[in-house]
């Protein structure tokens, strides 16, 4: 087995040596595949995609990017600043710390500050990658392929219970590719209203809509799978974000306005369904490792709906545990995985508050900052891009990235990279809108040339 994945691993790299992009496309895909064995300090931390991110910094180094005379606009230089001081920030946090502690949980803490700065290299590995439409659309169809991956998986973990890889032993939850349940729909629920966008692009061939809508499919049943109440929230928001790009974005011929609308109005109806089959099948009593992981959602929103039981007790006391202390670490926070050894309490389930607790008061900011200015940029930019598909593709991405940021209030999501990847593609489409909009004011004038040399003919 060693001697097949170096081999695999050698052509692999052979292939992204020539051609780097490819290599991009392939860490992204392969961010759908996150099971991985248990390894000395990094523990399950080194996947494929780790692999691949390096493989493709090596073909930078060695062969570089066809496209790389074309210029990074002043927005995403900005972004790029904010980007950068937020690692910096980060590793002054990890470092202060460790020195203050004698370098006691230093391979810990030191870990994840790595694993911050990993994920701003893999943002500004896209931001030096992508400089056109069509690689930024690559970027997308290679989640896209990873979605089919995770889902496809998924969708017999639920519905048939194999593989039992796939499926938690105790609770039945379905982790499908990834570690755990609660990734699973961290990774297929914000790319969801961008395969809505493909599937109604007006060129696009039938079997193509039809593999799309069963992937579609597909991704919910998985989401539903996970047993996550933040899965369901996430589909409801995405279903919002689907009809909020069919309202904003109006008509153009390069999309099929019809098609988003009733696509959007099944996904509210499939919703409604959901909740309706599976309270119907419900006891009424729910426990952990009894109650179908299915049903989990439907029956703890009841609950709590009715008062029966709370919705959550661990994630608001460890959320008031962070706030009690942040006074005593409003300016370097505790460090880097270190709250849980000063504090004494679990890893917050936030990751703004989780975040706010390890670098501080400033750390949470310049994050918060970077990731609004990525994706608030491109949105003022919006009508100046010429392209209706391109318009309708990056509102969806948008409304994918709102799902993305809502899953980071349940869970602390930095470790994976999804956000990282996303908040990539948002801050690289100022520079595609004006390159679309300085083609077609080119095309306009050339045409304009033409019409004059013909009058005067």
């Amino acid at each position: 087995m060693i001697v097949v994945a170096f081999l695999v691993g050698l052509s692999v790299l052979l292939v992204v040596v020539r051609r780097p992009h490819i290599g991009l496309y392939m860490a992204i895909a392969a961010t759908a595949v996150l099971k991985s064995p248990e390894l000395p300090i990094v523990r399950e931390k080194l996947t494929a995609v780790e692999f691949l991110m390096v493989f493709t910094w090596i073909g930078i180094l060695i062969t570089g990017i066809p496209q790389k005379k074309l210029p990074m606009s002043r927005e995403a230089s900005h972004n790029k600043v904010l980007a950068i001081t937020f690692a910096l920030w980060v590793l002054l946090c990890g470092v202060a710390h460790n020195m203050m502690t004698g370098w006691i949980f230093a391979s810990s803490s030191m870990l994840e500050t790595v694993n911050y700065i990993y994920g701003i290299c893999i943002y500004l590995t896209i931001l030096y990658m992508v400089r056109d439409w069509t690689t930024w659309r690559n970027c997308l169809w290679a989640w896209v392929a990873g979605a089919v991956v995770a889902a496809g998986v998924g969708t017999m973990a639920t519905i048939a219970r194999v593989p039992v890889w796939a499926i938690e032993d105790f609770t039945g939850r379905v982790n499908s590719t990834l570690r755990n349940e609660n990734q699973v729909p961290s990774f297929l629920l914000p790319i969801l209203p961008v395969v809505v966008i493909l599937f109604a692009y007006s060129n696009r061939k039938l079997w193509h809509r039809v593999a799309l809508l069963a992937l579609l499919g597909a991704m919910l049943i998985t989401a539903v799978g996970t047993g996550s109440r933040t899965a369901i929230g996430m589909v409801i928001l995405s279903v919002g974000g689907i009809l909020g790009v069919w309202l904003y974005e109006g008509k153009t011929r390069q999309v099929k306005f019809s098609l988003i609308g009733s696509l959007g109005m099944a996904l509210v109806v499939s919703t409604v369904m959901y909740f309706v089959v599976a309270l119907a099948a419900f006891d009424g009593n729910y426990r952990l490792g009894k109650t179908p992981a299915w049903q989990r959602p439907a029956a703890m929103l009841t609950n709590w709906v009715t008062g029966k039981n709370g919705l959550d007790s661990t994630r608001p006391a460890q959320i008031q545990a962070s706030f009690e202390h942040i006074g005593s670490y409003a300016l370097l926070g505790t460090g880097p995985k270190l709250a849980g050894k000063k504090l004494h309490i679990e890893e917050v389930h936030n990751t703004y508050v989780g975040l706010m607790i390890e670098t501080g008061v400033f750390g949470i900011l310049i994050f918060l900052i970077w990731l609004f200015h990525a994706a608030w940029l491109p949105f003022k930019k919006l009508r100046k891009e010429p392209s209706g598909y391109h318009r309708a593709l990056l509102l969806a991405l948008i409304a994918g990235f709102v799902v993305c940021l809502f899953y980071q209030n349940f869970c602390f999501g930095l470790r994976q990279r999804n956000i990282w990847i996303l908040t990539g593609l948002l801050a690289v489409t100022p520079a595609l809108i004006d390159r679309s909009g300085r083609q077609l004011m080119w095309l306009k004038q050339k045409r304009a040339m033409i019409e004059q040399k013909k009058s005067t003919i």
